[in-house]
């Protein structure tokens, strides 16, 4: 029962008052100690609780524990250690590099570039579409013509579990395009051999026209003008259906051209505008604000919902916070408000708090259970007064009272509130 206890405690009611206390007295009981110990290590920084809990020193968690720390400097020549010796899982190495490249050298792109490509290369190929995502990313930043196989790995081995989003194939394909003339003539001459040859898989739309799409951004007039002549037949309707994809790409000013296809489809598959989504929000195109907009606000497809969305926060600004501020009363709350909301906490980071208030105070206005995920995240004890009454088992309302709690618990965890004092009930208060 005391251990049932206790991990109700840790889990339901992390930083609620005299918790932490009830966990440092279970410390010298066998039984409860690994869970302690456990919980306890999350507030405090204590190899003996480490050796409690069994946790090995492993050199991902020295180098996460000068990260947390501030020790930047020593963190990164741990997390290059890891890369280079080489000895810990992909998912490890994987990390290790996403964690790096953001703010790396050229030196350190270098070290990472030489001691991961082999883990990349044997992800791009055989990985599951995860792993295959955060190579694609990886490989990109490291912008060298080096990872060029592993990058044709990914662009020449879509499966259906791939197709189901464009991001790694377009990912891929965009850093195929970034390394030059070179390198895309190899790549657009090895996907024109592989379709020659009939190597390429042939199930679904989706793998057929991700295929193609890559064709089209890699290649020139001249390659693609040598498509049609290898393709199967089955593949040709598809090929005239992207011709004016061909026509945007071989376009000066591409951004416009993309914005014109995404406004006017004509009847293009929905994948094709994910593709063209995703591009624009890549390249930040400001003029494409309104067509995503629209795209976001009109077609009902909720993948092409979250391509329009996650190309919004890319390009941000003032006139995507504008025109998504006008979604919150939009009548749609599941689809157009939510992604609006997303939109928006995103651009506004810990800036969005007040936004997020006056969700929870108005009656018809954005998504209230994203409002308290979000004020979870950069709220302050000041929002435990108006997040508590959603708490209420009894009387608040059951679609948010999961939010509600959640929040109410990171905040108390993230100031410490079961060490500064207990958490008073500010409704219905006897």
């Amino acid at each position: 029962v005391s251990t049932i206890a206790a991990r109700r405690l840790s889990w339901d009611f992390p930083g609620a008052p005299n918790v932490t206390k009830a966990f440092e007295e279970s410390l010298t009981q066998k039984h409860l100690a690994r869970e302690a110990a456990r919980y306890l290590s999350t507030r405090r920084d204590d190899p003996a609780l480490d050796e409690i809990r069994g946790v090995s020193k492993t050199p991902w968690r020295r180098a996460t524990r000068l990260w947390e720390a501030g020790d930047t400097r020593a963190a990164r020549a741990a997390y290059l250690a890891i890369i280079e010796d080489g000895v810990e899982n992909g998912y490890t190495l994987r990390s290790a590099a996403t964690r790096l490249l953001p703010n790396a050298s050229a030196a350190e792109k270098e070290r990472i570039r030489k001691g991961l490509l082999p883990q990349l290369l044997a992800d791009a190929r055989a990985g599951n579409y995860l792993e295959k995502n955060r190579t694609a990313h990886i490989l990109r930043e490291l912008h060298h013509v080096d990872c060029l196989e592993a990058l044709l790995a990914l662009t020449s081995r879509i499966d259906l579990l791939i197709a189901k989003t464009v991001d790694t194939a377009t990912t891929a394909t965009l850093a195929i395009r970034e390394l030059g003339p070179e390198a895309r003539q190899q790549a657009v001459t090895r996907l024109i051999e592989d379709l020659g040859a009939g190597t390429v898989k042939t199930q679904g739309t989706r793998v057929r026209t991700l295929y193609l799409l890559e064709l089209i951004w890699i290649g020139d007039k001249e390659s693609l003008g040598k498509v049609a002549d290898v393709m199967p037949d089955s593949w040709l309707s598809t090929w005239t259906a992207l011709h004016p994809l061909r026509l945007a790409a071989d376009g000066e000013d591409e951004g416009a051209a993309l914005v014109r296809v995404l406004a006017k489809p004509v009847d293009l598959p929905s994948r094709v505008r994910e593709w063209v989504a995703f591009c624009l929000g890549d390249m930040k195109e400001k003029r494409a604000v309104k067509a995503l907009t629209e795209t976001l606000t009109c077609d009902p497809d909720w993948i092409l919902t979250r391509a329009a969305r996650d190309a919004l926060i890319c390009i941000g600004g003032p006139e995507v916070e504008k025109e998504m501020l006008k979604l919150l009363t939009h009548e749609d709350h599941n689809r157009v408000r939510r992604a609006a909301t997303e939109v928006l906490f995103r651009l506004q980071g810990a800036s969005s708090c007040d936004l997020a208030r006056r969700m929870l105070h108005a009656e018809d206005f954005g998504r209230k259970h994203l409002a308290m995920t979000n004020l979870g995240t950069f709220g302050t004890v000041d929002d435990l007064t108006l997040l508590l009454p959603y708490c209420d088992y009894w009387k608040a309302d059951r679609a948010t009272h999961y939010w509600a709690m959640t929040a109410v618990s990171t905040i108390r965890e993230r100031y410490n509130y079961d060490v500064n004092g207990p958490i008073v009930k500010t409704s219905d208060k006897k």
